[in-house]
C-alpha cells in the first residue's frame, strides 16, 4: 500500500512512528490528534537513517506480523513547487518561501525573531535541509537573489 505520512518521534522508544486511518476503503495518514481509529506505523531498519521528523513521506507500507499496525518499508519526500515573495514594509523588507502548506519567513529586521530567521546563512542553511521542496537550487537562488535585490535597495 501507497499512503502519504508525517513521523514523529515516539516518547516511549524515541523511534519515528506516524499514524493511518481507513477513510472510504483506504488507508491515509493522520495525526495523534484526529478523532478516528487509527493504526501506528513504524519505520523499517532500512530506512530509519533517511528519515526527518514532520516531513510528508509517500510510504510503501505493509502489515506488522504480529501486531495490529504497519511497517514503512519505503518511503520518499512528497516536494511541493515553492514560491519565493518579497514584502516590503516603508524600508524594510521580509522574505517568504512558501510550499505546500509550509511557510518559512527571513526578516533580517524583526527584533523578536518569531517564526522567521534573521540571519542569512542560518536561512539559507536551513532552506538547503529542506527535503520537501521541488528544485531545491533554484529555490535557494531566487531567494538569494531578492535578498540582494532588496540590500542594493536599501542602500
Amino acid at each position: 500500500m501507497i499512503v502519504n505520512i508525517k513521523f514523529f518521534k515516539n516518547k516511549m522508544n524515541d523511534s519515528l512512528a506516524g499514524y493511518v486511518t481507513k477513510s472510504s476503503g483506504s488507508w491515509k495518514g493522520c495525526r495523534t490528534t484526529d478523532k478516528c481509529k487509527m493504526k501506528i506505523v513504524l519505520v523499517s531498519q532500512e530506512i530509519k537513517g533517511q528519515m526527518i521528523e514532520n516531513v510528508l513521506y509517500r510510504t510503501t507500507i505493509i502489515p506488522m506480523k504480529e501486531k495490529d499496525g504497519f511497517v514503512a518499508i519505503k518511503a520518499e519526500p512528497v516536494q511541493f513547487d515553492a514560491r519565493v515573495e518579497t514584502k516590503l514594509r516603508g524600508r524594510q523588507y521580509s522574505i517568504e518561501i512558501k510550499f505546500g502548506n509550509k511557510t518559512l519567513v527571513y526578516d533580517p529586521y524583526d527584533k523578536k525573531q518569531r517564526k522567521c530567521r534573521t540571519d542569512f546563512q542560518t536561512f539559507r542553511h536551513i532552506l538547503e535541509l529542506r527535503p520537501d521542496i521541488k528544485d531545491l537550487a533554484q529555490v535557494i537562488e531566487d531567494f538569494e537573489e531578492a535578498v540582494n535585490v532588496q540590500a542594493a535597495y536599501n542602500l
